[in-house]
């Protein structure tokens, strides 16, 4: 099922560690630092338990510069034929779960679009993200792509925000409208986590 493409996740068997070993970048070229550090993560849905679903997270590799995301983003495979997944982008030690500290006191933007392909869509959001074009963009922790293979082939692409400030939120709801939206036609719906059930987001997770 991997979604990953002339990329090696290695599991260690006996401690439970996991490593991924990317193709070795040989650009010489100037590296063009990022402001923040980032993480990429996979999971693959399970139907077991919530402690499950919180242990189904690999991080995959992490990145601080333009060209560290382009060498290790191009080996991603994302595409409409794949079975099911989870893919996230956060900012370095910050788990792409509600329950992280850095998480709970805020929300998630949800972007549903009916016109362009999610793995652009995810593209798109990503790099405003990490070119820090979505303001105020200290309230900004990560983006997660939710995949199922179904029919419908549902999928959600959501923005996670730190904290709930309706003003500030609404900032960087303009921003998304005025650049993504814009193209794709794409639905927004915001949820703060103190609204999230746990077991109905396990749910919807795991489904």
């Amino acid at each position: 099922m991997c979604i990953l493409r002339s990329c090696e996740i290695n599991m260690d068997k006996t401690s439970g560690s996991q490593d991924t070993v990317f193709p070795e970048h040989q650009s010489t070229l100037i590296q063009h630092p990022l402001n923040s550090v980032y993480s990429i993560w996979l999971r693959v849905p399970n139907k077991g338990s919530f402690l499950e679903f919180a242990n189904s997270f690999v991080q995959i590799s992490t990145f601080n510069t333009v060209e560290q995301f382009w060498s290790q983003y191009l080996h991603l495979k994302i595409s409409n034929n794949q079975s099911s997944f989870d893919l996230c982008i956060f900012k370095q030690n910050i788990l792409p779960m509600w329950e992280d500290k850095m998480n709970a006191e805020g929300g998630m933007l949800e972007i549903f679009s009916h016109t362009m392909d999610f793995a652009l869509l995810f593209e798109k959001l990503t790099l405003y993200m990490i070119g820090e074009q979505l303001l105020p963009y200290d309230l900004v922790n990560g983006i997660y792509c939710r995949y199922r293979k179904t029919p419908s082939n549902r999928t959600v692409v959501q923005l996670w925000l730190k904290d709930y400030n309706e003003k500030l939120n609404e900032m960087i709801i303009s921003s998304i409208k005025r650049s993504i939206c814009s193209e794709c036609g794409s639905k927004l719906r915001f949820k703060t986590m103190k609204n999230v059930d746990q077991l109905t987001y396990a749910r919807e997770h795991t489904a």
